[in-house]
């Protein structure tokens, strides 16, 4: 086949004078097709297990994966490789895309969404244009199937032409889409492409090189499937970063704090201040006073936030265990509830402090019923009868009815008994009886044995301790219903 060859000239100027005459020639290349063979990458395969690795795919769960604090100047995120790293080498590269919605955009933003252009203005804005961009070579030898890999990254970032900049901030929600980027090779045997203009070649050009790489595209995109920005599409595992709130000050009373050692009370007042970035406060109780870390068994006090600046004294009372030893301590709480509508939130702790309730106004009454002489023979089956005459428990139950316009008709009942209440138990096979807690107070005890050969014995006492009675019987001389062949079941005085 013949080389094919256009030639364009024009001439200027008239017949009688010099001429210019501007000639173009042009030689195009034979049309031939390039035969590219096709090829694949098998992706690797990746997850973040639990156990602060950076990032959680389990959106939806109640978990701390997602949550991160500024406790040193770096974010590591660990990778744990389950398949196909066999597709990287030395001139593969991970590529992770780092996209953040800060707090004041996410809690300002309304969204408008229609579910067919998300259109959220700036969470959607924030979710498509990735932050900071970081390129890994995959030549380590942490790149390998059960094998975890960090990448760490530092707090501070400069963007293409910007300043340097903090890339975590505080209470601001972050996705990393981590993808893989390819070689691919290209035949560059014919060394020329053609241009057309209609049917005419145009201009010549060089085989391009640039395209000789393959970008994975992301499978890493979950759209949110309820809440407030249900629809809404994320690409990539989460996390919400917290810089921790200021440790509780304690130490608000001469220097102490206000609740420490014997009280006077079980419902004591904790006192707290320099916690004005709090969101909320927390009061952890544990009556193991040995678990110094609050570890084990421990009881935990949701605190409103009370507006103030460092120096405002916040106040919380709480109610403990009666008469309990007991260590607590008080945390400042920072929380958001994120895109997936999961509540999160980093606490700061103070000191923890040993202190001791008070009594609540209720005793233990028990004790036993004797034949003839304490730790004799135990008398089985006496009824034992307690009678409130006053109380006096700290702590009242009360009813009122919206329908009834006295105002007092409101009925009261001091917890554990009224005036005149009547609670009767039975001594068992060792004598042994008990009523439990109840308040301090006046009361008539009536033991009654079940056998008349012996009297009932009344006592009246004031009760403002725990009390262990005993009632001793004595067989009742005179009595026709004696049988002295059970004299070896008595001891006679």
């Amino acid at each position: 086949m013949s080389i094919e060859k256009f030639t364009t000239s024009k001439t200027s100027g008239s017949g009688d004078s010099i001429s210019q005459v501007f000639v173009s020639n042009t030689i195009a290349s034979s049309k031939q097709v390039v035969a590219t063979s096709p090829f694949n990458f098998d992706v690797p395969v990746y997850t973040f297990s639990t156990g602060n690795n950076g990032a959680t795919f389990n959106f939806y769960t109640q978990n701390t994966d997602g949550i991160s604090a500024s406790l040193n100047s770096i974010k590591n995120f660990t990778f744990n490789f389950s398949a196909n790293t066999n597709s990287l080498s030395g001139t593969t590269r991970m590529k992770h895309d780092i996209y953040r919605i800060d707090y004041d955009t996410f809690t300002s933003t309304v969204p408008e969404i229609v579910l067919t252009a998300f259109t959220t203005t700036n969470i959607y804005s924030a979710l498509t244009q990735p932050i900071y961009t970081v390129f890994e070579d995959t030549s380590g030898s942490t790149f390998v199937v059960n094998s975890a890999h960090t990448l760490t990254i530092s707090q501070k970032i400069k963007p293409t032409g910007q300043y340097t900049q903090d890339l975590f901030v505080d209470k601001a929600q972050y996705f990393i889409d981590s993808t893989f980027v390819f070689d691919k090779s290209i035949d560059q045997t014919l060394g020329a492409v053609e241009m057309y203009s209609g049917s005419q070649i145009v201009q010549l050009y060089d085989m391009p090189i640039s395209a000789n790489t393959i970008l994975q595209t992301s499978n890493n995109i979950h759209t949110i499937t309820g809440g407030t920005f249900s629809g809404v599409s994320i690409s990539g595992a989460t996390f919400t970063f917290f810089t921790p709130p200021k440790k509780a000050d304690i130490f608000v009373v001469n220097g102490a704090p206000a609740v420490q050692g014997i009280l006077n009370t079980f419902c004591p007042i904790m006192s707290f201040k320099n916690t004005e970035d709090g969101d909320s406060y927390k009061i952890a109780v544990t009556y193991n006073t040995g678990d110094t870390t609050f570890t084990g068994t421990t009881t935990t006090f949701n605190i409103n936030p009370q507006p103030g600046n460092a120096e405002h004294i916040r106040t919380a009372a709480i109610v403990i265990n009666p008469n309990s030893e007991f260590l607590y301590k008080i945390g400042n709480v920072k929380e958001i509830i994120n895109l997936f509508g999961i509540k999160q939130n980093v606490t700061t702790w103070s000191e923890f402090v040993y202190a001791k309730a008070s009594n609540d106004g209720t005793f233990e009454i028990s004790g036993h019923s004797w034949i003839n002489s304490i730790n004799g023979m135990p008398l089985i089956g006496a009824t034992i009868t307690i009678t409130v005459q006053s109380s006096l428990s700290s702590v009242d139950l009360g009813s009122d009815a919206v329908d009834d316009s006295s105002i007092t008709s409101e009925i009261t009942t001091p917890l554990g008994g009224a005036l005149g209440t009547i609670t009767t138990v039975t001594s068992d096979v060792n004598g042994y009886f008990t009523f439990g807690k109840m308040n301090g107070g006046q009361y008539t005890i009536v033991a009654t044995p079940n056998n008349v050969n012996f009297s009932p014995i009344t006592v009246s006492m004031f009760i403002s301790a725990d009390v262990n009675l005993d009632f001793v019987f004595s067989v009742l001389w005179g009595s026709t219903l004696i049988n002295f062949s059970d004299s070896n079941n008595y001891t006679f005085l």
